[in-house]
C-alpha cells in the first residue's frame, strides 16, 4: 500500500473555505500543520485569498540530499503545471488559481504531486508509508476553529512564536492556540484583563527533541541550547521540575526532568503530525 491523499471536501466546503479566506485576510486554512516521515516531512498545504485570487502552497523537505534526484524521477517541470521552487533538500510548492471554482482543481493538483513526491522517496529508499490521510468536511471545521482562535490570540497581541507565551483556558486551548508550538505550562496570571489566565511557553520541537534528553541519566550541556532557551530551562530548575550540575570548568549542564513533564511533553511530540 502507498502513500495516498483522498479529497472529500464537497462543493458546500469549498464555498464555506472561500468565504473564510476572503473574509480573514491574511489568514491562510491549512490542510495539516505538518506531515513527519522517516526520509521526508510535507509542511502545510495553505490556502490564502490574494487579490488576483487564491494561492496554494506547501514545502517538503528531504533528510538527504536527494531533491534533483526526485526531480528528475518525477519530471515536475512537465507534468504539475505549478511553480516550483527546488533544491537539494527541499522543494517548494505554488499553485495561484483565478476563480474560486478552480480551487479545488487546484488544491488536487497540489494534492497529488505530494503523493507522488513521497511515494518516490519510498522508492529511492525501498521503504513503504501504508497510511491514508483525508480531507473531509470535518477537518475543515477544526481548522477554521484553529484558525478563528489564532485571530483571537492576534487580537489580544498574542501571536505564536517560539519560546513566546500564550494565555489559555487549559492545555488543550493552549494546544489549539499554539500554532503548531508545543505548549508548556509556565504559571498563572490573576492580573490577566481576559478570561484565560493561564500562562503557557510555546516551545519548538527541536528544542523539545534536546530538552527529553535531560533524562535521570544523561547530562546535556547547556551550550546546546540558545539564550531564548537557556531562559526555560533556568524557569524549570526554579521550579524543580528540572536539575543543574555545575562543574569546576565552568561547564554547566542539565539531567532530571521529572516524569510528569516528560510525559507531557512526549504526548505532544507523538502527536504533532495532525491529519488532514
Amino acid at each position: 500500500m502507498r502513500f495516498k491523499i483522498k479529497n472529500k471536501l464537497t462543493k458546500t466546503d469549498y464555498e464555506r473555505l472561500v468565504e473564510f479566506v476572503k473574509d480573514n485576510t491574511g489568514f491562510s486554512v491549512a490542510f495539516p500543520r505538518a506531515i513527519d516521515f522517516e526520509h521526508v516531512s510535507v509542511s502545510p498545504v495553505n490556502i490564502t485569498a490574494e487579490d488576483f485570487g487564491f494561492r496554494i502552497d506547501t514545502e517538503t523537505s528531504f533528510t538527504e540530499p536527494i531533491g534533483f534526484e526526485v526531480y528528475d524521477n518525477l519530471g515536475l517541470d512537465n507534468k504539475t503545471h505549478i511553480d516550483l521552487k527546488i533544491n537539494r533538500r527541499n522543494f517548494k510548492l505554488s499553485k495561484v488559481v483565478m476563480e474560486p471554482s478552480d480551487l479545488e482543481r487546484g488544491l488536487n493538483i497540489i494534492l497529488r504531486t505530494i503523493e507522488r513526491i513521497v511515494n518516490n522517496i519510498c522508492a529511492i529508499f525501498d521503504t513503504q508509508i501504508a497510511e491514508v490521510v483525508t480531507l473531509d468536511s470535518k477537518s475543515l471545521d477544526r481548522q477554521i476553529e484553529m484558525v478563528s482562535k489564532r485571530e483571537e490570540v492576534q487580537k489580544r497581541g498574542e501571536i505564536p512564536r517560539p519560546f513566546g507565551t500564550i494565555h489559555a483556558k487549559g492545555s488543550r486551548d493552549a494546544k489549539e492556540r499554539a500554532g503548531g508550538l508545543i505548549p508548556l505550562y509556565k504559571e498563572f496570571d490573576k492580573t490577566y484583563l481576559f478570561d484565560v489566565k493561564r500562562v503557557y511557553y510555546l516551545l519548538p520541537h527541536s528544542f523539545v527533541v534536546s530538552l527529553l534528553r535531560c533524562d535521570a541519566t544523561t547530562l546535556v550541556r547547556q551550550d546546546e541550547f540558545d539564550k531564548r532557551g537557556k531562559s526555560v530551562l533556568r524557569d524549570l530548575v526554579y521550579k524543580k521540575y528540572l536539575k543543574k550540575r555545575e562543574f569546576s570548568d565552568g561547564t554547566v549542564c542539565y539531567y532530571g526532568l521529572n516524569e510528569k513533564t516528560q510525559r507531557h511533553l512526549k504526548k505532544h511530540l507523538e502527536h504533532k503530525t495532525p491529519r488532514f
